[in-house]
């Protein structure tokens, strides 16, 4: 069974926001023809991609965190142009820090969980 982080301190129009910034920022390309199975199997790659990044990107700002939709795209279509604004350090180092901020944000998620359960519950 999933379990869902409480996300009552996030505004929800914040989430929405940027998951439609996400999905407008990739409907402003071009709709590929899909005529054969190579087309259909290079598309599969990438909406999988795509269905990936969105659900982190959503994770994200359920957790706080601010993202940029637009240049998350940028970003993909720089480095499979092989031609990224960062260096590859540069990448990792941003991502690790991004990484412990949503630990942190995790760890406090679940602490406040925690402490819910444990409040006494009143019956009447």
């Amino acid at each position: 069974m999933k379990t869902r982080m409480p996300t009552s301190f996030i505004p929800k129009t914040v989430t929405v926001a940027t998951c439609a910034a996400l999905f407008i920022s990739m409907a402003s390309f071009a709709a590929p023809s899909l005529q054969t199975d190579a087309d259909k199997t290079s598309y599969s790659m990438g909406a999988s991609i795509g269905n990936y990044i969105s659900g982190q990107v959503y994770n994200q700002v359920e957790l706080g965190s601010a993202v940029n939709v637009d240049l998350v795209v940028q970003g993909f279509i720089d480095a499979l142009k092989d031609k990224q604004q960062l260096t590859d350090e540069e990448v990792l180092t941003y991502l690790n820090q991004r990484a412990e901020e949503l630990n942190a944000a995790r760890t406090l998620v679940a602490e406040k969980q925690m402490v819910e359960t444990k409040k006494p519950v009143l019956h009447f």
